[in-house]
């Protein structure tokens, strides 16, 4: 076991921080470069990186568990589910499934060529496409909600648009207890766009929340993987503050 001092002079192991999904742009484990504590990206990509591993992280898995378990075991657990499942950035029509009380409507593949025939011609979307990417965000999202419930990290803190339905879809599933942390991307980096973000966690944290209105189409001046990064102002903000909980 590596100690380390905290910020009051207590000697204090250093941590273990599973860092789940954290594949594109990959920006835990750039943050991690200059970390004292053990930061380990875990995701479902072929990525080269130092500490990084490539696990089915979805619910389909049935070994995940298992593989998870040869890992140390996490103090924090910090996860970024793929938000495209949750999202409307691209499509008029969210293909997912509303649920009203006992009812679940699902919409027809017509409902989406009538839609595509109004939309802009390169935010068209194929159907059984995007319903791949839909059961995507649900068996990756059930996957993390049962990660965390058998390794029953400290603390666990999840990511994505304060827009996103991933919120709903957790609350209506497991009922998972947290607060939900919002701050905005360029709060922490003028670079970035405004961009709404929940830190939902069963901690408290205290996130910046002063931003500017974006002047320029920032996502149209870079590619999806910086689109989808996190400001490492943004990280080191929040680890300075689960740090703190150790301490």
């Amino acid at each position: 076991e590596i100690l380390r001092f905290g910020g009051n002079g207590r000697l204090m192991k250093k941590l273990n921080i599973w860092c789940l999904f954290d594949d594109c742009y990959g920006s835990w484990n750039k943050f991690s470069q200059d970390q004292e504590d053990n930061y380990i990206s875990i995701g479902i990509n072929d990525n080269n990186w130092n500490n990084y591993y490539k696990i089915n992280l979805s619910i389909q898995n049935e070994n995940l568990i298992k593989e998870l378990e040869t890992l140390p075991k996490p103090d924090p657990i910090v996860a970024s589910p793929p938000c495209e499942s949750w999202s409307i950035a691209d499509n008029q029509q969210r293909l997912w499934r509303e649920q009203q009380g006992n009812n679940i409507k699902v919409h027809l593949k017509s409902d989406i060529e009538h839609n595509n025939k109004t939309m802009h011609p390169t935010r068209k979307r194929d159907y059984y496409k995007q319903w791949r990417t839909t059961l995507n965000g649900i068996s990756t999202t059930l996957g993390l909600l049962k990660v965390i419930e058998h390794f029953k990290p400290p603390i666990w803190i999840i990511e994505n648009p304060a827009s996103s339905k991933i919120w709903e879809f957790i609350n209506e599933n497991v009922g998972l207890i947290g607060h939900k942390n919002k701050t905005y991307y360029n709060a922490y980096d003028l670079n970035f766009t405004k961009k709404p973000t929940i830190f939902f966690a069963n901690i408290s944290l205290n996130l910046k929340k002063d931003h500017i209105k974006q002047l320029i189409p920032w996502e149209k001046t870079i590619g999806y993987d910086k689109r989808s990064s996190i400001p490492q102002e943004l990280l080191k903000d929040i680890i300075k503050q689960v740090k703190e909980k150790y301490e």
